[in-house]
């Protein structure tokens, strides 16, 4: 469960609109106004972070996930306890969601009955944090 960052993010739009966009506006209004938005893009993308509620719940769901998971799978209870904790919550939300993607490819080995039991609560994180990013991004065009 991988998620980009937000630099990431903000280097496709600007690459997106400078490099594919830009040369197909004839009209040179157009053009300077698209400018402008690339330019205060590239100083916005400087100033923007995560919303730390969302970091924070996304880490509390996988956590409880794999506590769950771990109570079913005792063999799962190395990934309740992060490596490396952090205090930073988009670090702390990263690590939590690689554990999950490694608890979830664990279960793999464990016996028919235990996996099943154990998948189930990392299987539902996984759907419900897909779930909310896509009704983050179910605005405008993308929107129902």
């Amino acid at each position: 469960m991988i998620q980009n960052s937000l630099d990431r993010l903000f280097v496709g739009i600007v690459e997106t609109l400078r490099d594919v966009v830009m040369p197909a506006v004839d009209d040179s209004f157009a053009r300077v106004q698209l400018s402008a938005c690339i330019e205060i893009l590239s100083n916005l993308a400087t100033r923007v972070e995560w919303d730390r509620t969302q970091l924070v719940e996304t880490t509390a769901g996988a956590t409880a996930a794999m506590a769950t998971a771990a109570d079913v799978a005792d063999e799962l209870r190395r990934f309740t306890m992060s490596p490396q904790p952090s205090t930073d919550p988009l670090a702390a939300r990263n690590d939590a969601l690689e554990r999950v993607s490694e608890a979830i490819r664990a279960c793999d080995d464990l016996s028919p009955e235990v996996r099943d039991a154990a998948s189930v609560p990392l299987r539902e994180f996984a759907a419900w944090h897909v779930e909310r990013e896509l009704e983050l991004l179910r605005t405008g065009m993308f929107s129902k």
